[in-house]
């Protein structure tokens, strides 16, 4: 066996103990082949976990406000109230309570917290579909 200068004896083209990368360009990586149909599937995806969020964050909003008893007559109380009430009112009458518009004392809102775990399980569901029907595809 042969002494290189450096670290290491000569083993092949490579030298022991030493890793030699080769740098390859993006465009040597193979193309994944999309559909416009499975391009549109996951925008679709996106948009939806997208508006799950924004929904989630103002039910979280009305969540915490209710638990400090914030005071309806202030104008972002008001707000967020008026916004969310949309989704919650489904469930107001669910757990035996009174609709919430207007709350004083500090409340905990079940009615909010199965809002929140409805949407996301409905919309979890949707993208589920959305995957298979895309699975089923290729």
């Amino acid at each position: 066996m042969e002494k290189e200068k450096g670290s290491g004896k000569k083993k092949g083209n490579k030298k022991e103990g030493e890793t030699f990368y080769r740098a390859h360009p993006i465009s040597a990586q193979p193309v994944v082949g999309y559909s416009e149909t499975s391009i549109a599937s996951l925008v679709v995806e996106r948009v939806l976990w997208w508006a799950l969020g924004i929904v989630e964050i103002i039910l979280l909003a009305r969540l915490v406000i209710a638990a400090f008893g914030a005071v309806g007559g202030n104008a972002l109380t008001a707000f967020i109230y008026a916004i969310s009430y949309p989704f919650v009112w489904l469930f107001f009458y669910l757990f035996n309570t009174l609709d919430k518009i207007n709350v004083t004392s500090p409340t905990f809102e079940l009615e909010t917290l199965a809002a929140m775990a409805f949407y996301y399980i409905v919309i979890y569901i949707i993208t589920e579909l959305i995957k298979g029907f895309r699975s089923s595809e290729a």
